[in-house]
């Protein structure tokens, strides 16, 4: 039984700093997350806000794929005004 296990799951992490730490984002791959979205340093509220709508209304009114969502909101919408940060999609290594 695979109690407590993550398989195949897509983790949407949309607060500040989601990137910055290896170890958390390993342990979460280990745990058999395939990939994470997170963003890479300090993120205005109102802008995550925003940009976690876009990101939902992507994946679910228009389908598509998550790698092609993340890049397609960077091109848009571009980092975080204020603090630079910009969303990432990360997958789990080979």
């Amino acid at each position: 039984m695979n109690q407590g296990r993550l398989n195949g799951s897509t983790i949407i992490l949309m607060g500040c700093n989601g990137t910055n730490s290896e170890h958390a984002i390993n342990r979460l791959f280990e745990r058999g997350v395939k990939a994470i979205i997170a963003w890479d340093g300090y993120v205005d509220l109102d802008y995550t806000d925003k940009i976690t709508l876009k990101l939902i209304e992507a994946i679910y009114k228009k389908g598509l794929n998550l790698e092609e969502v993340v890049k397609r909101i960077m091109d848009e919408y571009g980092p975080d005004p204020t603090y630079k940060s910009k969303l990432k999609y990360l997958i789990k290594p080979s």
